[in-house]
């Protein structure tokens, strides 16, 4: 073991995927080679959601608004709430690999630069960089040694800069909800006060 260098649990449980990044820049998705796995994720959480959007809407459609007991009750307002996160949950999950961009006014080397500087003044850790893409681990906070944590795939262009958060949990991987939208505030912020 000795001369090694030691990596941390995220490092190890990440694979470096295979992304065709013309490609992916020109269909607007995260193009890469996918495993079983990541099939069974999606059917699963299409499952879940589908199973939350019919139920929250058939127990709607059993509450009497005729009887003021039910309409004043606290599910006429929760079941519409879970009928919504289940569809925002359930589009999540379909438009999974989607890859949000942010225009600049900068050159792709320029955009490089000012990206690391991003992630470094945040604090990721940087797991592959390369002149057009950079992947990022970025571990949860409530995680145990490194078990729950999210891949972001950078991929830097001319004028924009386009990523894609992966959740990486122990057993199933579920859909990023709003991570992307936080991280895209976060990264227009900082590029409009550099321009």
């Amino acid at each position: 073991m000795r001369g090694r260098k030691r990596q941390s649990l995220t490092s190890l449980m990440t694979k470096l995927p295979d992304i065709e990044i013309s490609k992916s820049i020109k269909r607007g998705r995260l193009i890469r080679k996918h495993e079983w796995f990541d099939v069974i994720d999606t059917i699963l959480f299409v499952i879940i959601f589908i199973s939350f959007l019919v139920y929250s809407f058939f127990m709607f459609l059993q509450i009497d608004f005729q009887d003021p007991k039910d309409r004043g009750s606290f599910l006429t307002i929760l079941l519409p709430v879970i009928f919504l996160f289940a569809l925002y949950g359930l589009y999540r999950t379909l438009i999974g690999n989607r890859l949000t961009s942010i225009e600049t006014s900068f050159g792709q080397r320029k955009n490089h630069e000012l990206l690391c500087s991003f992630l470094k003044d945040f604090q990721y850790e940087i797991f592959q960089n390369s002149k057009e893409m950079i992947i990022v681990n970025d571990e949860s906070e409530l995680s145990i040694k490194g078990l729950w944590s999210k891949q972001i795939t950078f991929i830097i262009s001319e004028r924009k800069i386009f990523f894609n958060i992966v959740k990486i949990y122990p057993i199933i991987n579920p859909p990023v909800l709003f991570s992307h939208l936080i991280l895209r505030h976060d990264l227009k912020n900082y590029f409009s006060k550099i321009q």
